[in-house]
């Protein structure tokens, strides 16, 4: 039994998909549940602690798991003797996650100076819609949720409203794709409540329908943002929020429901067919199988990297790795030095939210030319069609990077089937200009 719930709950969760922090913090909340407290509370605080660190609009998920978990352990809540020990436990386990999500001072101070660079801000103006191939201006941005990576931040980036809907980039669209996801579990949920199989007090509903609410609000609004909305992996947390409230409706009846399926209604019955298959069904909408490049083309793209690097280094040249950093991560390169502020990633956030100031650095660099060796992926200058996917973040990248990039450094060897490119210097740039 708890094997099928473990795969339905995997797949569920797939069709996010979910990453992998942001579970191993719902994890830690899930363990903490019938704990002492001397228990309970650092494990909510870690897992709060954790997925701020990973990034940084997970800082409130861990909270809100453990509010769930604490209102739905605690019974008779709307019963005015209700005991003040169960309402001190409740505001305990969530303040224990919101502590571990915005730090004591850290976290606070990170929020507040988010708030004081949006209230001072000039250049902020609120853009109702993008065209999938505008390339962004920094006078164009709004305030919203990003992160990059592990060092996740809240930035100024453009939200583009029509991925809410079919587009290009997300063919389903983030509001038909998360009704198509989460809809048979929550008409099954409220069923459940509905024929009182799963009995809550006005207290456990409002926590319940708030959390889940607020939860699904904020993904969709981070799903509009540039970068964002090709899948529904930014409603992670309303995702995991709903497998919680699951659990409980599991737990609560039913288990008893499910044994005694074929006496319930049809309607009923076919919601439950849904609920199993359509987490099963998702990911084989985009699915395709796994398409890596010939084995002795990857082996001389090693060795090509491997001689040009060494030789560069050699020579008392700087080399930078826009991408495949990850050569360097495992060893396969040896001990080539690296340079952490223009990662792919990075640069693109930067980018996508109009920063003038890191590329003012940016553009000097590659102006002098520091670099004698570039490792990047292809590089062209072309702009997207208006139905093309991604086109918003491919004109950005165009315009902010590849442009002057392909001014200053000229292409060494391009490698099509691994999808490497080395640039070096161009000898005359006379006709460039620093954007």
């Amino acid at each position: 039994e708890w094997v099928w719930l473990g795969l339905w709950s995997f797949l569920f969760l797939d069709q996010g998909p979910i990453y992998t922090p942001l579970i191993l913090s719902a994890i830690l909340v899930a363990g903490s549940r019938r704990k002492p407290l001397w228990i309970a509370l650092p494990l909510i605080y870690l897992a709060g602690y954790y997925a701020q660190s990973s990034r940084i609009t997970w800082m409130i998920a861990p909270a809100m798991f453990a509010l769930i978990t604490a209102m739905m352990d605690n019974y008779d809540l709307g019963n005015k003797h209700a005991p003040v020990k169960k309402w001190g436990k409740i505001a305990t386990y969530g303040i224990a996650g919101f502590i571990g999500g915005f730090g004591i001072i850290r976290g606070w101070r990170r929020l507040y100076n988010y708030i004081t660079r949006a209230a001072s801000s000039n250049t902020a103006a609120v853009t109702p819609s993008l065209p999938a191939a505008t390339f962004i201006h920094p006078s164009d941005s709004v305030e919203t949720l990003s992160s990059v990576g592990q060092t996740s931040a809240l930035s100024s980036q453009p939200l583009i409203w029509e991925r809410l809907f079919p587009n290009p980039t997300y063919g389903l669209g983030i509001l038909l794709g998360l009704f198509i996801a989460s809809a048979p579990i929550i008409i099954l949920l409220v069923y459940f409540v509905r024929k009182k199989l799963w009995k809550l007090d006005i207290y456990q509903a409002i926590c319940i329908v708030g959390i889940l609410v607020s939860l699904m609000g904020l993904g969709i609004f981070i799903s509009t943002k540039i970068g964002g909305g090709g899948d529904l992996h930014n409603l992670d947390m309303f995702f995991i929020a709903a497998l919680f409230t699951t659990a409980f409706a599991w737990q609560s009846g039913g288990r008893e429901f499910l044994s005694n399926l074929e006496s319930r209604p049809i309607g009923i019955q076919l919601t439950i067919l849904l609920v199993a298959a359509v987490p099963a069904f998702m990911p084989w909408i985009n699915a395709a199988p796994l398409e890596l490049p010939p084995q002795d083309k990857t082996e001389w793209t090693l060795e090509l990297l491997k001689s040009e690097t060494e030789r560069v280094v050699a020579e008392g040249g700087e080399v930078l790795f826009m991408d495949q950093r990850q050569l360097l991560t495992f060893g396969y390169l040896g001990q080539i030095p690296l340079v952490p502020e223009y990662e792919k990633k990075l640069v693109m956030d930067k980018a996508m939210s109009g920063d003038k100031d890191y590329f003012e650095q940016f553009y000097k660099d590659i102006a002098d030319q520091r670099f004698d060796l570039i490792v990047t992926d292809p590089q062209r200058i072309r702009f997207s069609d208006e139905d093309e996917g991604w086109g918003a973040e491919n004109d950005t990248w165009v315009q902010w990077v590849t442009k002057p990039l392909l001014c200053y450094y000229e292409p060494a060897f391009t490698i099509k089937k691994t999808g490497v490119w080395l640039l070096h210097p161009v000898e005359d740039i006379s006709g460039c200009r620093i954007p």
